[in-house]
């Protein structure tokens, strides 16, 4: 399931009851995997006091954990990543965050955009002299746009990228610029063959752009009722209730008392 927007609600808190919700997963042998733009660094911090097992499919389907290993890890070519940061970095509208397997990265020029998120330290990013410096092992571009609203085009100067890369306006004015190829969709579909889960087996909960191929990889996709119309006009499912009130934690407690699992 997703994260921003969708599990984690506006504080950008976690419910309450996920916890129980997980043992009661576990119990009936049902894998709980978090599917994310965020990057590793950031999930970790999110979930320090959940403890409990779970799967992680981190910056949009880059990077897969699987019982504590990485079963799957896709990084842009050294000159691929130098290539479209040359061509954005000079733009005066955005910060560029970097994914990386050393953590996530920005330099002094983002700081200021930056300071502009209410919870930005709570990407825990590490701030370096020059994002040029590290460019090797990039899973990702993170883009941040003041302002912009989630259900927003893509910046018609990104748009080109569209040809070579998967670019999609994520939550709360960021954009992601990922491997041809890379999303959630396919992450997950990587997953379930690993463990021989068939569509059908498999629960996911969305709210931007980003999480259609999951939701249509998904036996049962649901949009959560504060997603994005155009998610929600996709999706198999709308949630009864939002991120702000539990969303995805009582849909999954329905479900599973309906069931009778």
């Amino acid at each position: 399931m997703d994260l921003d927007g969708c599990l984690l609600d506006s504080n950008k808190k976690l419910p309450a009851d996920l916890t129980e919700i997980m043992q009661k997963l576990q119990k009936r042998n049902i894998l709980f995997a978090a599917a994310t733009g965020r990057p590793l660094d950031s999930i970790h911090l999110l979930f320090k006091d959940i403890h409990m097992p779970f799967d992680i499919i981190a910056d949009n389907g880059c990077l897969i954990i699987h019982e504590g290993n990485v079963i799957l890890e896709q990084c842009f070519r050294k000159e691929e990543a130098e290539k479209i940061l040359h061509a954005i970095y000079d733009r005066d509208d955005m910060a560029v965050v970097l994914s990386t397997k050393e953590g996530t990265l920005y330099d002094e020029k983002a700081e200021i955009m930056l300071r502009k998120l209410p919870t930005w330290t709570g990407f825990n990013m590490k701030k370096v002299n020059s994002l040029s410096e590290h460019l090797e092992n990039i899973y990702k571009f993170a883009l941040f746009f003041p302002g912009m609203k989630d259900d927003a085009p893509v910046p018609e100067f990104l748009l080109p990228y569209r040809k070579d890369y998967e670019v999609r306006n994520t939550t709360g004015g960021w954009v992601d610029i990922n491997l041809h190829n890379t999303n959630k969709g396919a992450a997950m579909a990587f997953l379930q063959k690993k463990l021989g889960i068939e569509n059908a087996e498999v629960m996911a909960f969305g709210d931007s752009d980003s999480d259609v191929e999951m939701l249509m990889q998904a036996g049962r996709g649901y949009a959560l009722l504060n997603g994005c119309d155009s998610v929600k006009k996709k999706a198999e499912f709308i949630t009864e209730y939002d991120n702000d009130h539990c969303g995805v934690t009582r849909t999954i407690e329905k479900y599973l008392e309906e069931e009778n699992i």
